[in-house]
């Protein structure tokens, strides 16, 4: 989930969330559920992971602001005993 008070006109079909531990870019689209009123714009998906990776920490970019903003965030992936 990406929050942006004050996104660019035109940048709601740009947002885009990526990560090594993801199978693709993920493109992000506005949240327009009420579960939103309130808040700022938000903007959200739900990516999938690779599967095979090691647990660990990794870095998930999100570029906004017709590419003058990046952040980047973290996804932690646990081991799962699988019976």
């Amino acid at each position: 989930m990406w929050h942006d008070a004050v996104p660019d006109p035109g940048e709601e079909t740009r947002l885009t969330a990526t990560s090594p531990a993801f199978t693709q870019v993920l493109r992000l689209h506005r949240d327009d559920s009420k579960s939103a009123d309130g808040d700022d714009p938000r903007y959200v998906n739900t990516a999938t992971i690779r599967t095979g990776l090691k647990p660990g920490r990794y870095p998930v970019t999100i570029v906004s602001h017709h590419h003058r903003v990046m952040k980047v965030g973290y996804v932690t992936v646990t081991a799962r005993q699988v019976h």
